[in-house]
C-alpha cells in the first residue's frame, strides 16, 4: 500500500468519509436519496458495540462512511480509528478496491491520521513463504488522504513505506 496525493489516483477510486456527526454529513455533497439511506442505517450503527460503518455504490465509486463515536475517550477513539482503517482494508479486499481516497469531515487530524495507520498496518503481508501470492495478495495498492498537519501526514507516509515494501 503507498500514500499518495489524491491527483495521483485514477478516477475508479472509492470514497472513505470519516464523520463526527450529522452536520458533518452536509459537507459531503450528497443526494437526497443518500441522505435518507444513510439516516436509515444511522439507528443500527448507535447501537453499542455495532460496526459504525455503511456504504453504497455510486457506480462507479463506492461511497463509505465510517462515524466515530463520541462517546469515547481520547485513547479508546484512537484505538477504534485504527480498527476503522482494519475494517476498510477487509472491506477494500471483499470488493477488489485498488485505490481510494480518505476524506476527513470531521475537526480532527487524529482521526484521519490514525485510521490511516490503521489501514496501513492491517495492509502489512509477510507474502514471499506463500505459494499462491497472487490470491493471497491485497487488493488496495493506493490511498490518498489530505492532512491540514502535512508533517504528521509525511511521517505516516515514511511508516507506510517501511512497513509495507
Amino acid at each position: 500500500m503507498e500514500l499518495v496525493q489524491r491527483n495521483a489516483l485514477t478516477d475508479n477510486h472509492a470514497l472513505v468519509y470519516l464523520v463526527n456527526s450529522d452536520s458533518d454529513l452536509n459537507e459531503a455533497n450528497l443526494l437526497d436519496n443518500q441522505y435518507k439511506y444513510l439516516e436509515s442505517v444511522k439507528s443500527k450503527i448507535e447501537e453499542p458495540g455495532a460496526l459504525r460503518f455503511c456504504h453504497f455504490n455510486n457506480y462507479p465509486i463506492w461511497s463509505v462512511f465510517i462515524f466515530s463515536d463520541p462517546m469515547k475517550k481520547d485513547m479508546d477513539k484512537f484505538e477504534s480509528y485504527r480498527l476503522n482503517g482494519v475494517e476498510i482494508q477487509k472491506w477494500a479486499n471483499a470488493h477488489k478496491i485498488e485505490e481510494l481516497a480518505l476524506i476527513n469531515l470531521t475537526e480532527s487530524n487524529d482521526c484521519l491520521l490514525k485510521t490511516v495507520e490503521g489501514l496501513a498496518l492491517s495492509s502489512y503481508q509477510f507474502l514471499p513463504y506463500f505459494s499462491e501470492i497472487d490470491k493471497k495478495k491485497n487488493s488496495l495498492q493506493k490511498v490518498a488522504a489530505e492532512c491540514d498537519d502535512q508533517t504528521a501526514l509525511d511521517e505516516l507516509g515514511v511508516m507506510i513505506e517501511a512497513v509495507c515494501r
